[in-house]
């Protein structure tokens, strides 16, 4: 089981096709499982709380419905709903592993074989933007000259890179500190300590600022919860760096410019998406236009508010923003219930045993809805998979935390 784990992590950080097999995979081994009669199907939560959990989802399902009803595209805009499925049986699938294998504690060695995917990932993508050519589809690259690994987009490298980055900080912390109280230096902590540096330098050359801003983010979050003072000397020298490397860099200068002026870059068109989906929410504010139906919608809003009808149509490339247009009040409710109840309840867990996978979980989830504001990212299948993942292991971990205080 050890194996098929870090072939699914694997496969999230290589290629999407990779990873939806790995995620068919996952479903079937558990319900082999299940059906052979080796685990239970067990809720998030607890013991208790299952019919709880099946409600909400059931509900939350039903006002998408409510905004298709009358779309010609009902069946398959709700068929993007089986990330549902994604997360519970992940969650199963860590949780029937972590009971086998007769703890819960994920320790830093334990995570090895990621940290060498994490480097042979950066390897690939130096050398591929080097030569300029995917190496996979040996074919020129289309992102020119941001960092994209083995990906063909650079924005979902940086989100999914950058949520591993963040998990990996408490485990580089907790290293960090046995080097001060004088232990020596293992090989999996001098392993660990480069992979998070190359992820890191992978997202910051993606040149991706939502995915920057997530990851600093999840960084400062972390570091203010691991000890106040840490966290706020870090915020400060992070603006000190910013400030120096917007002097100092023309690439990061450039980029961040044209935040503030989106006229020169494509940056005017993410700010027109942003006015659309604000004025459909105002057109619709209870249930929405229906999950995912935006695109028959946008013509109109286009019209209405003098945009020109040749314009980019996306998402909202803000996935707050998407909610509110899409399900209105009552799934955008729904949805920060769900994404806020799951960060409350790792950060307790954190605080109750100081396990350093809570705390990176909390980073992966900090960078991934940081860098939302930015991103739709929910709405793309590998970043939210990736997602998804972080989150499932925190509810597995307690679970099992749960589990072992009960048999002792």
């Amino acid at each position: 089981m050890t194996a098929l784990l870090f072939v699914f992590l694997s496969a999230t950080l290589i290629s999407q096709s990779f990873m939806d097999a790995m995620s068919v995979v996952i479903i079937l081994y558990m319900l082999t499982m299940r059906f052979t009669k080796q685990t239970l199907f067990s809720p998030f939560i607890s013991s208790k709380s299952g019919l709880k959990e099946l409600a909400f989802f059931v509900l939350w399902l039903a006002v998408i419905v409510i905004g298709l009803r009358a779309s010609p595209h009902m069946l398959k805009n709700l068929s993007e709903w089986k990330w549902i499925l994604n997360l519970t049986f992940m969650f199963w699938f860590l949780n029937h592993y972590l009971t086998k294998r007769g703890t819960p504690s994920m320790t830093l060695s334990f995570w090895q074989p990621l940290y060498w995917v994490l480097i042979a990932c950066f390897i690939y993508g130096a050398i591929s933007l080097g030569m300029g050519i995917d190496l996979f589809k040996q074919t020129p690259l289309t992102h020119g000259q941001r960092f994209a690994g083995p990906f063909d987009d650079p924005m979902n490298f940086a989100h999914i890179y950058g949520m591993y980055a963040a998990f990996l900080v408490p485990f580089v912390l907790e290293a960090v500190s046995e080097w001060k109280h004088g232990n020596q230096k293992t090989k999996n902590q001098k392993l660990l300590l480069i992979a998070f540096t190359l992820t890191a330098i992978s997202v910051a050359l993606t040149l991706t600022r939502g995915a920057w801003a997530g990851l600093s983010a999840a960084i400062f979050v972390m570091l203010f919860i691991y000890r106040k003072r840490l966290g706020i000397a870090i915020a400060g020298v992070g603006i000190v760096t910013a400030l120096l490397l917007y002097v100092g860099s023309a690439t990061f200068k450039t980029r961040v410019d044209q935040a503030f002026n989106p006229s020169q870059s494509y940056d005017g068109e993410r700010y027109n998406l942003w006015h659309t989906n604000l004025e459909i929410f105002k057109d619709y504010p209870i249930f929405g236009i229906g999950h995912g139906d935006y695109m028959a919608y946008l013509p109109t809003y286009f019209a209405k508010l003098g945009i020109p009808a040749d314009h980019f149509q996306s998402h909202a490339h803000n996935q707050y923003l998407q909610f509110l247009s899409n399900t209105g009040l009552v799934g955008f409710l729904f949805y920060m219930i769900f994404i806020l109840g799951l960060l409350v309840f790792t950060f307790k867990q954190y605080r109750k045993h100081r396990d350093p996978v809570f705390l990176g979980s909390i980073g992966a989830q900090v960078a991934f809805h940081v860098g939302s504001l930015t991103e739709c990212n929910f709405e793309r299948a590998k970043v939210r998979l990736v997602f998804l993942f972080f989150c499932a292991l925190a509810l597995s971990v307690a679970a099992q935390l749960r589990t072992d205080k009960k048999t002792a």
